[in-house]
């Protein structure tokens, strides 16, 4: 071998000799997060003291900071295929929207539905609810569901914001329940004052004889200016048992902005 080849050779010996060695310590360095990312960056930030927590996920998108916390539980109950929620607003600021996530768990434990709904779906979400108010939540069950001994909500996402020198505000009077053989009928007068929006959102609350609610029937309504006073109909399209009572009627304007879907008639 001439001493140019044996030269060229030992120094691509190096070259091979560098590459292993640089590797050797690379690996553990990258495995160990001491070295930047795929950005090519390298974080100065401060190690945290505790464990972030995550975003939860959900099918209906958690945002960070309100997954894991939930409103208040008032009364829930499962009565016909239907597990309804009546929650309340205990901050001290107005609910704008919101989406939660409703979870039912049998007596040992296991989740009998947890769901935030689908996505244009309401049963699940909350709208324009000011601070103290309420507003009632429903989630579907299957027919061999098992009989739900523990409830717990959180939220997916949240909008709040401060409460304002005039709130818009929705009354409920003179509800009525009215059974037939296959529909169970509530119908109330919602008088309207504020700077309502468009439509509003109204809920029947029918509670057992021991008062935990038992059931909701929900609908929206539309062209509400302040002053509006107009009868409304909410329609459950099936039958309520006979210890069913209507226990009160809650309304709330919905606010600018929120999708409201196909608009009813006025």
């Amino acid at each position: 071998m001439s001493a140019n080849k044996l030269s060229q050779s030992r120094w691509l010996l190096y070259v091979g000799a560098g590459c292993i060695a640089t590797g050797l310590v690379a690996g553990p360095l990258l495995m160990s997060g001491m070295i930047g990312g795929d950005d090519g960056s390298d974080s100065d930030d401060p190690v945290p003291t505790a464990a972030p927590v995550p975003a939860t996920p959900t099918d209906g998108g958690a945002t960070a900071g309100t997954a894991g916390v939930g409103p208040e539980v008032v009364s829930w109950g499962q009565e016909g295929r239907q597990l309804a929620v009546v929650l309340r607003n205990d901050s001290d600021q107005v609910l704008d929207e919101a989406r939660v996530r409703i979870t039912g768990r049998n007596a040992s434990g296991r989740p009998v539905v947890s769901t935030t709904g689908p996505e244009n779906d309401v049963c699940c979400t909350v709208f324009g609810l000011p601070p103290g108010e309420e507003f009632a939540v429903y989630a579907p069950l299957g027919p061999a569901a098992a009989e739900v001994t523990d409830v717990a909500v959180e939220y997916v996402s949240t909008d709040f914001r401060p409460v304002r020198e005039e709130e818009p505000r929705v009354v409920a009077r003179k509800g009525k329940l009215k059974r037939t053989a296959d529909n169970a009928v509530v119908t109330a007068t919602l008088s309207a004052a504020g700077p309502v929006g468009d439509y509003v959102a109204a809920q029947a609350i029918l509670v057992d004889a021991d008062g935990d609610v038992a059931q909701v029937i929900s609908g929206r309504y539309w062209c509400y200016e302040p002053g509006t006073r107009r009868r409304i109909r909410l329609e459950l399209y099936r039958s309520v048992p006979a210890d069913l009572r209507l226990d009160r009627v809650i309304a709330h304007s919905i606010p600018d902005g929120v999708p409201a879907g196909p608009k009813g008639r006025c």
